[in-house]
């Protein structure tokens, strides 16, 4: 009995002992693979420093009347575009076109008194000439009697007859003069009354002109700040409008003063639309604010990205050594990415931190480097140790 239990038990060692080695040859099963491979090599790229901007109308500005009156019209609706001189907001003011009928009146007035005394004036005219001619007859029979009395061809009666007439047509010809005088001073009094009346008419006018909120540029309504009905004063923000031309305006340290200069190309990111592009340097602000330590760049902006948007631009400060690899050479295994090294002919699974992507590469910030020889496609089937071929 013993020796049958003997034997069972070397009969089961020898069995688990098969069943081992089955295993472990299972398991040191390798794999070949033909892939295409690329050595790692470092690579200078740009430090680039990121700073937030918000798209902005190069022109912007809030629009207020001069003057106090009821809105009546808003012409344009947010987002619509205009030409300059177009009228945005129209405004009712009662006061003001009263005043400009008053001004209207004042002056039709001055007008017709300026006409009667043109024919005032005519009539001293007339009036006059005739006092003259009389004046001047009767000087000369003055004179002439004058000369008869010396010589005593005349009675003193005669003589004084004569000068009575004399004296009341040179009186004749004085009153005439006054009176035209009077008529010249009347249409000069009504012609001031008349310029008055124009400039009263001039500022009514202006100001009946106020109640239309015209654009002073080329443009598009950004906002608008009360609706038709409302009562608007002086001073009062009540439409918002900008030009049609977009800027991006950022604040940059102070540590890149010298790093940024107008006409430099710097790459700009837009996250909520998924947008890259280039931006121009239009302007640097000359001073550093001392509150911030920044100072204020304005940059072209993309037409096509409305204003208010909030982005991301970035500023080259100097290079660093890099490496990238093509975006298919890296793996994700579970919760960690990873890439496939060429160690002596075999696979090498190397966990890596990647970094940012970019036409088609991705950089690798840990886990490589240079002069490795990476897997960079036919993955998904390759384990550690397989054999790679290429």
């Amino acid at each position: 009995m013993f020796r049958y239990i003997t034997f069972l038990m070397l009969l089961f060692v020898i069995s688990c002992g098969g069943s081992n080695k089955d295993d472990i040859a299972k398991k040191e099963q390798v794999s070949s693979h033909k892939v295409s491979m690329a050595v790692v090599s470092n690579v200078q790229v740009p430090v680039l420093r990121e700073f937030s901007g918000t798209v902005s109308s190069e022109e912007m500005v809030s629009l207020s009347p001069k003057v106090m009156g009821y809105i009546t019209r808003i012409n344009y609706t947010e987002g619509s575009s205009f030409k300059k001189g177009a009228v945005l907001v129209e405004i009712s003011s009662p006061e003001i076109h009263e005043k400009l009928k008053f001004a209207d009146a004042a002056v039709a007035e001055a007008d017709n008194a300026i006409s009667q005394g043109e024919v005032g004036l005519k009539v001293a005219q007339d009036q006059l000439r005739q006092a003259q001619a009389q004046y001047e007859l009767a000087e000369k029979t003055y004179k002439r009697y004058k000369s008869l009395l010396a010589s005593e061809s005349i009675s003193k009666q005669e003589f004084d007859q004569v000068e009575a007439q004399y004296k009341v047509a040179l009186e004749g010809k004085n009153a005439a003069e006054r009176a035209v005088r009077l008529a010249e001073e009347r249409i000069n009094q009504a012609k001031t009354k008349k310029n008055q009346a124009i400039a009263g008419k001039n500022e009514a006018s202006a100001y009946v002109g106020y109640t239309r909120i015209v654009a002073p540029f080329d443009g598009v309504v950004l906002e608008k700040l009360i609706d038709v009905g409302n009562l608007a004063a002086p001073g009062q923000p009540i439409i918002k409008i900008g030009s049609n031309k977009n800027v991006i305006y950022t604040y940059v340290s102070e540590s890149m003063f010298q790093k940024v200069k107008v006409g430099d190309q710097l790459d700009v990111k837009i996250d909520s639309m998924g947008k890259e592009f280039k931006s121009k340097v239009l302007e640097i602000a000359p001073n550093i604010d001392p509150a911030t330590r920044n100072f204020k760049v304005k940059l072209s902006a993309d037409k096509s990205v409305p204003v208010g948007v909030y982005v991301n631009v970035y500023v080259n400060d100097g290079m660093r050594d890099a490496i990238y690899v093509p975006k298919t050479a890296v793996v994700k295994r579970g919760q960690v990415e990873a890439v496939l090294v060429n160690l002596n002919g075999k696979a090498d699974m190397r966990i890596v931190k990647t970094g940012i992507e970019k036409d088609g590469k991705v950089e690798i910030l840990s886990g490589l480097s240079g002069g490795e020889k990476i897997v960079v496609n036919k993955l998904d089937n390759i384990k550690a140790g397989d054999i790679l071929e290429g």
